[in-house]
C-alpha cells in the first residue's frame, strides 16, 4: 500500500503454523480482516464469507468446520493491540476486563504489579460510584482513586495488565510502552507482560524508539528464558 493510498486495501504477510498466510483489509465499509487464500478467494474468517476473483461468485462456508481456517481465526481472535488511544479510554478498558477479573480473582495480580513500582500503598481494586457512575478505584489505607486520575505510568501499567489478563491471547502487539514511563516502572511493567507471556502462551510484539527498552526487555528475555529478537525498520523514500 502506498501512504495514503486509500483505494486499495491493505496487505499484511505472516507466518501461521509455519506457512506464510496473506490478509487483506479493504475499505469497502466491512472492517473484517480477510484471508487471501492461493485460488485469489478471499475469506471473511468471523462471518464465514467468501469473494472469488474478480467477483465472479460469492459463497458463504463453515469456519469452524474447517480445521486450518478455525486454527487461524482463533490466532486472529487473540490479537490485542494496547496504543496510546487505548489506554486513554479507561473506561472503555474497565467495562471490557471487569468481568474477568472480578470472576477469576485476576485482579490479585494486577495488584502485585501496581505495588511493586507504581503504587506501593495499593491495597485493592473495587468498584465506586463517582459522578454518577461508576469507575474503577485503587483503594489505599487512608483512601480510593480513581484509576483515571492515577499517574501515567501507573494508569497505563494497570490498565495493560487488566486487558491481558482478561482477554484470551494469542499476540499481544504494544505501541510504545516505554511513554511516560521511568525505567524502573519500565521494567517491572515488561517483566509483568513477559511472565505472563511464557505462562500464557502468546507473543508479545512491541514497536519502540527506545534503545533502553530493547535492553531492558533483551535482559529480561535472558532472565526468563523466553525467545526474542530486535529488528530495526527504515522507512523508504517516497
Amino acid at each position: 500500500m502506498v501512504h495514503g493510498d486509500t483505494e486499495h486495501p491493505i496487505e499484511v504477510e505472516m507466518t501461521v503454523g509455519g506457512r506464510a498466510r496473506k490478509f487483506v483489509i479493504p475499505f469497502d465499509g466491512f472492517p473484517a480482516v480477510r484471508l487471501l487464500r492461493d485460488d485469489g478467494s478471499l475469506v471473511d474468517l468471523e462471518r464465514g464469507d467468501v469473494w472469488w476473483p474478480k467477483g465472479a461468485s460469492y459463497t458463504r462456508i463453515d469456519v469452524d468446520a474447517d480445521s486450518e481456517l478455525a486454527g487461524i481465526k482463533r490466532l486472529l481472535e487473540g490479537f490485542l493491540l494496547i496504543d496510546g488511544g487505548l489506554i486513554r479510554q479507561p473506561g472503555s478498558v474497565e467495562n471490557y476486563a471487569r468481568l474477568g477479573l472480578l470472576t477469576r480473582r485476576l485482579n490479585k495480580r494486577v495488584l502485585e504489579l501496581v505495588r511493586e513500582k507504581f503504587e506501593p500503598e495499593a491495597e485493592g481494586l473495587t468498584y465506586a460510584p463517582v459522578g454518577g457512575g461508576y469507575h474503577l478505584m485503587l483503594q489505599t489505607a487512608e483512601t480510593a482513586v480513581r484509576v483515571d486520575d492515577l499517574g501515567d505510568g501507573a494508569r497505563a501499567a494497570l490498565l495493560a495488565a487488566m486487558l491481558a489478563l482478561a482477554h484470551r491471547l494469542t499476540v499481544l502487539p504494544l505501541e510504545e510502552p516505554e511513554l511516560h514511563m521511568h525505567p524502573a516502572g519500565l521494567y517491572t511493567y515488561l517483566r509483568f507482560l513477559l511472565k505472563l507471556a511464557r505462562e500464557v502462551g502468546f507473543q508479545v510484539i512491541a514497536s519502540t524508539h527506545s534503545v533502553e527498552l530493547v535492553q531492558i526487555a533483551r535482559a529480561l528475555s535472558m532472565e526468563l528464558g523466553v525467545e526474542s529478537s530486535v529488528l530495526y525498520l527504515e522507512r523508504a523514500g517516497f
